[in-house]
Formats: structure tokens, C-alpha cells, sequence
């Protein structure tokens, strides 16, 4: 069992349809025969890993969870919110209620959310902290700084969390280095640290690395496809598509930066141009994404890494809170359900590229596993609660995190690739991944590509 935290360059995300349903007039694009049947049988749709998870948390869950949601939503547009006092929420989805994490004093905003809440149908609690965002943000800016001047002698730090559950203040997770121990730094001799104020606890053995992981789509690409780079033979995942001057693009994670990504079983060689994901068009200034010239549609894959099944259809945003139950719908492992939100605030230092704010994810059923290398960028999803078939954005998968059991199809499950010789492809049971909310609103001009 070792303990690290990798990069999975294609994650995606969620399944939602259970049941039959019918696309929007309009939705069907010209893409062959894969698309030929607008309504579709139970039979067709039916998923038996997303059925084993809504039979295991009970519906009702999933219907308080998209009503909080939805009231996220609203919440996240209020005037003023961006420097309020909100820390985060806590969600207790069995008894659809809310707990929002406020710094400071009551103010006006506050009140009108709890009012709005209430109107909803969902308890509104607030739980007052000592550190505001900022302040927390602040303190793990301070860490990096002093990370890159040398003053965590023998430690490398790998990510820092800071907006869980219970207010404990920060951890630091890393890996020794080969420093002896008698000259590291204090902090880390200690594993204790107080930065700015705020109580900082130090994790060792634990590690993040970059990786790169459906493998037969045609432009314009649905979320969730498997691609690979024609040169050097890793994989991503494609994101949620975005729409930007009326055009739609695919979107992968930044640390995908090939630009010869194509459909992976067109690699290599002569390959059609609507195999091609692009080029890169740009980044978004915060949420670590990679928009692609290549076209992006509301589709979203299913199912295991071979599925042949309809896509299912994005229709918004899912901003999640604490204890808010997700899916991953990999490019390379396929689909993996119950991915518990266990910390909104986990900052890590993503290869190439610098710190991104994360959010970590749990998956603690049997199987364990959360996502896999080679599915980086690809979608993290909530389950809708309006049609069967559709699906909410929720996330990018940035990295990979904790207990890693093996590389083979006994360890890890069914996956494209496993990886060869001494370059094996590794699974693991946390997730961490970047909000789609976040992504979108910093491109320029962007919205969500939903159907």
C-alpha cells in the first residue's frame, strides 16, 4: 500500500440516467448512428453502478442534494458574495439542510440567504469560524512562499488543505526528502506549525504526481472521452464543454498540454480531423482548465471505459458543499460512484503549472476506488434531480490522491490502460478535482455548454 497523491491527466465524471429518456427538440447532433434514436429504452439507459448507488444512499438524498444545490447556485449570484464572510457549506443531505461556514458578523447577505433557504424548503444553520477564506487563503500562500525559499528544509510539499468540516485550521502533505532529519526544519521535525495565526499540522508520506487518461468519439467531442497524444502515448480526458463568442469547445485539465491529443483509438498515423482535439485556445485564469479549438458538445460518456451507450445530457452546474455525494466518469477506469466531498480547500501544486484550489473527494465502498491515472480533465458530475438522463457539472479531476492497492485489473478494476514495465498506471481511493462553476466563470466571456 503506498501512500501518494497523482495527477490523473482525465477524469471524468457523474452518471445521472436511469431510466428512459427523451433529448430536447434540437439536441441531436449530425454524429452517425450513435445518436440515430431520440428516446431511448430503460434497458439502454440503465446503469448498474449508478443504480447500486442511489439504491445504497436512497433518492430522497439525491432530491436534497440538487435542491441544495440549486440554492448554491442562487447564493454564488447574490451581490456582494465574492467578499462575504462565507467560508463554506456543509450539507446534511438526509434531512435536506445546510450548514454555511460565516466569518465576521451576520450581515444583511447572510440573513437573506438563510431567508431564501428557508423559503426553499432547506434548513439554513451557520456555523461561525475563526479564519475568513481570505485569511485561510493567505496562510497557504504564505506556506508556498516559504516552501519555495528554502524554509521547509527536508519536506517537499505536495498540496495544503484548509476548508473542511471541523475547524482544525491546515494540513501540509508531502514526502521527506533526503535532508536528515536532524536538519529539518523545525516544522517538520515537529509536524505541528503555526502560519499567520492558524494552526498548521504536517502530513507526511503522501505525494502528488502528474499523469496523463472513451476512445472512439467523433467531433464535436463528448465530456468524458478517453484521448491520447499521437507523440508521446499518454492519455486525458475531455471536460464539460464551454461555449465562448458562440462556439463550443472541448475543455481538458492544463497539465494536459499536448498538442496532438486525438481519439484514442485513432492513434497514431494518419488520423481524420474530426479525431483531432485541437490545439490549445487557452487557459482559465483560476480552476486549472485547458479549452481545445476542438468542438465540445452537452454530451456527456458513461458507464465503463468501452461504453457504447447514449451519453447523457448536461444541464447546469452542480456546486457542491461538505458531505455532497459525487460521481467520476474516467476516460481511462470508467465510472465510479459515492465520492463523498471531504475538503473545499485543498491547494496543490500542480506540475508545470503552480498551485490550483482543489477539492477532495472519498470514495470509501468496497471497491474503493476513485478515479485512475489517465483521467485528468474529464468531468466530475452530480445527479440531477429534474429528468432522468441528465446530469449537473460539478468538476474537472485534476489529480489522484491516498491508498494505492495495485496497477492491474484485480487492484484497480477495468480500465483501457494499466500502463507497461516500469511505467505502471495507478488507481487510488481520493479525488481531487477543480469546481466547473469556477472554471467558467474565469474564460472570458464562457458559459456551460448544456443541452
Amino acid at each position: 500500500m503506498i501512500a501518494r497523491r497523482i495527477t490523473l491527466c482525465a477524469v471524468a465524471g457523474i452518471l445521472i440516467g436511469l431510466f428512459a429518456f427523451a433529448l430536447p427538440a434540437g439536441a441531436m447532433p449530425a454524429r452517425g448512428t450513435l445518436y440515430a434514436q431520440k428516446t431511448l429504452s430503460a434497458s439502454q439507459v440503465n446503469d448498474p453502478v449508478v443504480s447500486e448507488f442511489v439504491k445504497t444512499v436512497g433518492a430522497g438524498v439525491i432530491r436534497n442534494q440538487a435542491a441544495i444545490e440549486a440554492f448554491r447556485v442562487w447564493m454564488f449570484g447574490q451581490p456582494g458574495f465574492a467578499g462575504s464572510g462565507y467560508v463554506g457549506s456543509i450539507d446534511h443531505l438526509a434531512r435536506k439542510a445546510t450548514t454555511i461556514m460565516w466569518y465576521g458578523p451576520r450581515t444583511a447577505l447572510l440573513k437573506a440567504i438563510i431567508r431564501e433557504g428557508q423559503r426553499r424548503g432547506i434548513s439554513v444553520t451557520v456555523q461561525h469560524r475563526k479564519y475568513s477564506l481570505q485569511q485561510i487563503k493567505a496562510a497557504i500562500a504564505a506556506i508556498w512562499k516559504q516552501a519555495a525559499e528554502g524554509k521547509w528544509a527536508g519536506f517537499h510539499v505536495s498540496a495544503i488543505g484548509g476548508v473542511t468540516a471541523a475547524e482544525t485550521g491546515l494540513t501540509v502533505e508531502g514526502t521527506y526528502t533526503a535532508v536528515p532529519a536532524a536538519r529539518r526544519a523545525p516544522q517538520v521535525r515537529s509536524l505541528t506549525a503555526t502560519v499567520q495565526g492558524i494552526p498548521v499540522r504536517v502530513i507526511p508520506g503522501i505525494r502528488a504526481s502528474a499523469a496523463s487518461g472513451r476512445d472512439d468519439d467523433v467531433a464535436p467531442f463528448n465530456s468524458g472521452d478517453l484521448m491520447k497524444s499521437e507523440g508521446t502515448g499518454g492519455f486525458c480526458s475531455a471536460g464539460f464543454a464551454v461555449t465562448i463568442g458562440g462556439v463550443h469547445y472541448t475543455e481538458t485539465a492544463r497539465h494536459c498540454n499536448r498538442q496532438d491529443f486525438v481519439v484514442a483509438d485513432s492513434c497514431c498515423g494518419s488520423v481524420p480531423a474530426n479525431k483531432k482535439f485541437g490545439t490549445t485556445l487557452e487557459l482559465s485564469a483560476d480552476g486549472g482548465a485547458r479549452v481545445l479549438t476542438g468542438g465540445g458538445y452537452f454530451f456527456m460518456q458513461h458507464l465503463g471505459w468501452d461504453t457504447t451507450s447514449q451519453p447523457l445530457v448536461v444541464v447546469g452546474f452542480g456546486p457542491i458543499g461538505l458531505h455532497d455525494l459525487l460521481c467520476t466518469e474516467g476516460g481511462n477506469s470508467g465510472e465510479h460512484c459515492d465520492i463523498e466531498v471531504t475538503n473545499e480547500l485543498v491547494v496543490w501544486n500542480d506540475p508545470g503549472y503552480g498551485n490550483l484550489n482543489t477539492i477532495e473527494g472519498h470514495n470509501d465502498t468496497v471497491a474503493h476506488i476513485a478515479v485512475m491515472q489517465g483521467d485528468s480533465g474529464g468531468p466530475v458530475m452530480s445527479l440531477a434531480n429534474t429528468q432522468p438522463g441528465q446530469v449537473l457539472a460539478s468538476g474537472m479531476i485534476q489529480a489522484g490522491v491516498g491508498a494505492v492497492s495495485g496497477t492491474g485489473p484485480g487492484e484497480c478494476g477495468p480500465a483501457y490502460s494499466y500502463g507497461a514495465g516500469n511505467n505502471p498506471i495507478l488507481c487510488f481511493d481520493n479525488v481531487l478535482f477543480t469546481s466547473t462553476y469556477t472554471i467558467v466563470k474565469n474564460l472570458e466571456g464562457a458559459s456551460l455548454y448544456t443541452g
